[in-house]
């Protein structure tokens, strides 16, 4: 067959729609978590004190008809299961945490993300078990059980969720997911009064399966129906890692499995496809084909003779079986995965009702359909009618830093189901030159999972470079992933945090805080300044480097800053308060992960340099941490992420006086121009991409990663 190039964004692309549940102590690692002191003061008990940051990725698109992707991903209810260890070693439930409406932040959740914050009591927890939309499941759990008592944690893993029918896709049904946290040590997740405790990248999974049919013989069959038999109707609300993880995974099924006696009819789409539509309950195995088992009808005019037919198709496995079974053998139907069933050819008429399809035992040949089914680790797959390659990541964006064998944000994982093999080209398809785009591996094998690192080295000289993976899948199909290196810039201006006692910044992929005002600086002063009240006196709030905040502040003349020469940041000049206030932050811990600095005058004006425009939006009063909201500013998109600069105002040179707030956006480089520096500045109409003035203003701060 010829190889045909599929692009990063191009044909027959399809991206999974959501991913396995990830657990801190089953996949050691992935989840972590973060404790942020609260400064010293009075501590309200019932202040809201741990943070959950979920993940449930996939494709964001409008669906036309069937449960959209964000939905899917919705996390509409949610409760936290607290569970301690007792001295009898038995696992009992301490605290059950039903979070509200406005606890659930899903703001997100077009990329994936939701945020939920809740009040936990104190305490030492073994584990957290977070249930995403099925509060009523787990609300008759007992909450303070003592030893020798019974243990809920084994009631838990044997609640069941019951639905019978079709799922409601257009209401529609939020889907129940379920992640779980479990300590290193017993005992080990301590939550404690006065701390702000974060839990980041927990994955949930959703306890039901989804199943897609593509008919790709149109010019012989046409697809009206499709028919789903013996379906389950209900499940066990939290998964089973264990048997999940095996090589060949496995269903958590109740111990009374009910299924239906009621097929249900879901009719195909015009372009003989039916997506988003199926999504059913875990089953077991099939031990023969016929009446008993799972299965799927289609419904359809075969184009021979005019007339409808009806052709049964199996969950089996096909090349893409793993290790201990054979092409053709009965394939369980497991949480969390995606099935796809592909007709590629009809050779002649099908049975003449839908239970003669049914209750046939044998192999049918009039119809040449494969199934290709997808753990949902793996996010985006790239597939023809019979093979596939599965990646965990669409493209990566590196900032101008070396990536190396100690990297860790440069992972690939990989999962085919032939050989493949990776080359790496230039953006033109030319190969590499100069050797700074490699990769650890150069081929897999067929049904093994491959972790391959990406390899660049450090950017100099430039802003941008751009490079592919050519993963070439055999002879069936190339995939390409795009490498850029490029200027990474910071998801916020520099502010204070007044929780944390430290200023800080977003991180790039934290878009929550884009529109935050920020605090000013002079150029090359680690000294930040509130951005109110207008008229600076010794009474205005200002940031010294060691942390806090004063309103015991210096006149403006005397806030420390580098008012000759080039930027230095070293501990002689941070001595002086004096420094790259960017660089300076991440030594302290005080900046989101990565390696951050003060932008060159050449980068800063990169982030507008493709254009962009400006927004008028409704600015929110100003406040001295600067974490109000100024909405009026400039937006560019570069290399998949958007850029949002509000018109933050400055700080006049002489007296400090703000101005322009809302109007004006003034942000420091590190280039000094002589006496002067330069500084990126814009209204509504137009951008100045590279003005220099007097080091003495108060401009705010976009850092940049390296």
């Amino acid at each position: 067959m010829k190889s045909n190039e599929i692009k990063s964004l191009g044909f027959k692309k399809m991206k999974i729609w959501c991913i396995l549940l990830v657990v801190m102590g089953f996949l050691v690692g992935c989840t972590s978590e973060e404790d942020v002191f609260v400064p010293p003061g009075p501590v309200d008990p019932s202040a809201e004190n741990v943070t959950f940051e979920v993940f449930v990725p996939g494709l964001r698109t409008p669906s036309a008809y069937g449960m959209t992707q964000d939905q899917e991903a919705n996390v509409n209810e949610f409760t936290i299961l607290a569970f301690r260890k007792d001295n009898d070693m038995t696992e009992r439930l301490k605290a059950r945490v039903v979070a509200t409406s406005a606890d659930i932040n899903n703001a997100g959740n077009g990329t994936g993300n939701v945020t939920v914050k809740v009040f936990i009591p104190g305490g030492a927890y073994n584990r957290l078990v977070l249930i995403s939309n099925a509060n009523a499941q787990v609300a008759g759990l007992t909450v303070g059980s003592t030893d020798g008592q019974g243990s809920e944690l084994a009631l838990l893993n044997a609640i069941e969720y019951a639905h019978s029918g079709k799922w409601d896709t257009a209401t529609p049904a939020y889907i129940p997911m379920s992640a779980q946290i479990i300590a290193a040590t017993d005992n080990d997740i301590i939550i404690s009064p006065g701390v702000i405790k974060t839990f980041n990248n927990l994955k949930l999974v959703r306890m039901l399966a989804k199943v897609n049919v593509t008919n790709s013989a149109t010019a012989s069959f046409s697809l009206t129906d499709v028919i789903l038999y013996n379906f389950s109707e209900n499940g066990l609300l939290v998964n089973d890692l264990a048997k999940y993880a095996l090589s060949v995974p496995q269903p958590n099924l109740p111990g009374s499995l009910t299924v239906s006696s009621t097929a249900v009819t879901y009719a195909a789409v015009s372009n003989n496809k039916l997506e988003d539509e199926i999504y059913t309950f875990e089953a077991p195995a099939a031990t023969a084909a016929g009446a008993v088992s799972p299965r799927i009808i289609l419904k359809g005019t075969y184009a021979g003779d005019g007339q409808t037919y009806y052709y049964p198709v199996d969950f089996t496995y096909g090349d893409d079986r793993p290790n201990g079974t054979a092409k053709g053998d009965f394939r369980p139907i497991v949480r969390n995965y995606k099935y796809i069933f592909n007709v590629s050819k009809v050779f002649g008429p099908g049975f003449a009702t839908a239970a003669g399809a049914l209750n046939s035992t044998g192999v049918y040949t009039n119809i040449e359909a494969t199934l290709i089914a997808f753990d949902n680790d793996f996010l985006h797959v790239f597939h023809d009618d019979q093979n596939f390659l599965a990646t965990d990541k669409e493209e990566f964006v590196f900032s101008f830093g070396e990536r190396n064998a100690g990297s860790t944000d440069n992972i690939l994982t990989l999962l085919g189901s032939l050989n493949w093999s990776v080359t790496c080209t230039e953006e033109d398809g030319t190969p590499v030159t100069g050797g700074w785009l490699s990769t650890s591996v150069s081929t897999g094998n067929q049904g093994q999972n491959v972790q391959l690192q990406v390899f660049v080295t450090r950017l100099t000289g430039s802003v941008f470079r751009k490079g592919y993976l050519r993963i070439a899948v055999e002879d069936r199909f190339i995939v390409r992933v795009p490498v850029t290196q490029t200027a990474v810039f910071a998801g916020s201006n520099i502010y204070y945090d007044a929780v944390a006692g430290h200023l800080t910044f977003g991180g790039i992929d934290d878009p929550s805080k884009e529109m935050y005002q920020g605090v000013l600086f002079k150029f090359g002063s680690l000294t930040g300044i509130a951005p109110t009240p207008a008229n600076y006196s010794t009474s205005t709030v200002t940031y010294p480097p060691s942390g806090g905040s004063t309103t015991s502040s210096p006149d403006w003349s005397s806030i420390p800053y580098t008012n000759t020469g080039d930027l230095v940041h070293d501990q002689a000049s941070i001595a002086q308060g004096k420094g790259d206030i960017c660089k300076y932050l991440t030594s302290q811990g005080w900046a989101p992960p990565g390696n951050w600095r003060l932008p060159t005058k050449d980068e800063l004006v990169f982030i507008l340099s493709n254009g962009g425009s400006w927004v008028n939006g409704t600015n929110t009063s100003g406040n001295d941490a600067g974490t109000n909201s100024i909405a009026s500013g400039w937006r560019n998109s570069i290399n998949n992420y958007s850029y949002f600069l509000p018109a933050s105002g400055n700080r006049v040179n002489g007296t400090g006086t703000l101005y322009d707030v809302g109007t004006v956006g003034s942000y420091w480089s590190s280039s000094p121009d002589g006496l002067f520096c330069y500084y990126l500045s814009f209204d509504s109409s137009v951008v100045y991409p590279d003005s220099s003035y007097y080091r003495a203003y108060g401009f705010t701060i976009r850092c940049i990663e390296y």
